[in-house]
């Protein structure tokens, strides 16, 4: 698994907006600008964003783009989910019961790998936009709500 830039610059772009913006519409040449990023491939992103309906554009002179939904409820994982990001960890289908050895069994460690993998989901799955503009990262097994600073 590796989370690539995509998805790094999306949630990056996305805490901007919620900084920055405060309802209003931020545009890309000003996320481009403040945090160090092409502004052609946060268009790509963008429309990945936009598809999967987690900002909407606004066109006009004071256009851009919004949070389409308050930003305690977009998780790390629906930003994942919308640029593609890969998070699986060994090359076998989740839902497959077969291995992806060319015998078709498991590796040895296929139990470990999965188990990574579904620490790192729910690690994500309980970090939204809000929480990391809060500092706020929710790691079950250190008890609950830490501050990240």
């Amino acid at each position: 698994m590796i989370i690539t830039t995509k998805g790094r610059f999306a949630v990056m772009s996305l805490v901007h907006i919620n900084v920055y913006g405060k309802g209003s519409p931020v545009n890309l040449s000003e996320i481009s600008l403040k945090q160090n990023i092409d502004s052609g491939y946060l268009e790509q992103i963008f429309i990945q964003l936009k598809k999967a309906q987690l900002v909407s554009s606004v066109r006009g002179a004071k256009g851009g783009y919004v949070l389409l939904r308050d930003a305690k409820e977009i998780l790390l994982t629906d930003i994942m989910t919308a640029t593609l990001e890969n998070l699986r960890m060994t090359r076998c289908a989740k839902s497959s019961h077969e291995g992806c050895l060319q015998d078709k069994t498991q590796c040895l460690t296929h139990g470990l790998w999965t188990n990574f993998e579904d620490y790192v989901h729910d690690f994500l799955s309980s970090i939204s936009i809000q929480d990391i503009c809060d500092r706020k990262f929710n790691i079950s097994n250190c008890g609950g709500k830490r501050d990240a600073s």
